[in-house]
């Protein structure tokens, strides 16, 4: 919604390429040219993900299953500090500059050749900084201003699980890999 707020307004167009917006991508000769309308429609060749779990985890030895593998300290810790702001989940916060080696590892994503439907979600990761670049203003607060607010909505919101009582949050599935723990928001 925000994105479709965006190119109401004339701040983005869905056939122009994303790296004008997205600059990173102009240094990349797979996405350049990539526009915002084949990234919607997921036609573009993104890859459909990408497991940065990998990064934030231990490595274990084989057959150790049965609980979530311990994180590493450079990247999340249980409390946070003046490097790690960033809530993860419940007493878990990750290290703030993660963010970047996110996109970072999308921007350098190899893209298919194939323009054919393939689902990627990895462009949704990057849509909060670029409405945030476009609007000037901070993702929540231009949801709530533009989408939410407008409409009457209260208790739709951008993490729910920092906003709202536990109990006003549904789950939405039981993550035995990350977090050991059913996830709400």
């Amino acid at each position: 919604p925000a994105l479709m707020k965006l190119v109401e307004s004339d701040k983005i167009a869905l056939d122009v390429p994303f790296s004008t917006y997205w600059t990173p991508w102009k240094r990349r000769r797979d996405k350049r040219d990539l526009s915002l309308r084949e990234i919607l429609a997921h036609q573009a060749g993104l890859r459909p993900y990408i497991v940065f779990l990998q990064d934030v985890q231990k490595k274990r030895g084989k057959g150790a299953r049965e609980r979530p593998k311990p994180f590493k300290k450079r990247f999340l810790r249980d409390r946070p500090g003046a490097r790690f702001q960033k809530p993860a989940y419940q007493e878990l916060y990750v290290r703030n500059r993660f963010v970047r080696k996110m996109y970072r590892k999308i921007n350098r994503s190899e893209v298919s050749d194939a323009r054919e439907y393939r689902y990627s979600g990895l462009s949704f990761l990057l849509y909060p900084a670029l409405v945030e670049q476009l609007s000037g203003q901070l993702f929540e607060d231009y949801l709530k201003e533009h989408i939410y607010g407008p409409i009457g909505v209260r208790h739709l919101v951008f993490l729910p699980s920092v906003r709202l009582p536990e109990a006003r949050v549904v789950p939405t599935e039981y993550d035995s890999l990350y977090r050991g723990a059913l996830v709400r928001g």
